[in-house]
């Protein structure tokens, strides 16, 4: 019996993508009204699966998903000052997440949930948010880390300065349509927060990374 055969058997197909049971598990809790926008980093090079999900349809006995979700990862390179300017003022003006670069798209897809795999580097940033087609009362994020990573939501201040880098963002995967603005919420996280100022981000990262 060949796969097309025996899939005609089935009503339903789930892919499920199963993390090693020593990898590291992180979650969040949001919705349309009460955004995250979560933020890792990690000193070595590891791999992250990233998942989100919106209520099963079979709650409200849909036979489809009405509401499409999708998912943006952006990186921010953490770099050293120059020679001549180490241990000088910043500039307080300054978008911490400047430049901001984009890793990988989810486009919207009307499915109980979108997931995405990427690398973290080292000396960089990863900065997730979760599109919805629709108001979403309730979103769960997981993310399954091969190593140890520092994980934390971004402040009200920082996520100010995420939601402005965006519009500038290097697109290495796609076009994106256009984005609005969203406040920041609370998010059950488990890890040890780098700072709560948008302007020290980049400096609490490059000391964590030895530069």
């Amino acid at each position: 019996m060949d796969a097309n055969e025996l899939l005609e058997h089935f009503t339903e197909v789930l892919e499920v993508r199963l993390p090693r049971p020593d990898w590291h598990c992180y979650r969040v809790t949001l919705s349309t009204d009460r955004p995250s926008y979560p933020l890792l980093s990690a000193r070595f090079t590891t791999q992250c699966l990233l998942i989100a999900g919106q209520p099963d349809r079979r709650w409200k006995r849909q036979d489809s998903y009405l509401n499409g979700l999708g998912l943006r990862v952006y990186c921010c390179r953490v770099r050293a000052p120059p020679v001549d300017q180490q241990g000088g003022r910043q500039d307080p003006k300054a978008n911490p997440f400047e430049p901001l670069e984009l890793i990988r798209r989810r486009p919207l897809g009307k499915t109980r949930s979108a997931c995405v795999e990427f690398i973290m580097e080292p000396y960089a940033l990863y900065m997730v948010s979760v599109d919805s087609q629709y108001r979403c009362p309730r979103c769960v994020l997981r993310f399954a880390c091969g190593g140890e990573v520092q994980f934390r939501e971004l402040s009200a201040p920082e996520a100010g300065h995420f939601l402005a880098a965006q519009a500038g963002a290097a697109q290495s995967c796609g076009d994106l349509s256009a984005l609005s603005a969203r406040t920041v919420s609370d998010a059950s996280i488990y890890s040890e927060s780098l700072g709560e100022e948008g302007c020290n981000v980049r400096e609490a990262a490059a000391e964590r990374c030895g530069l």
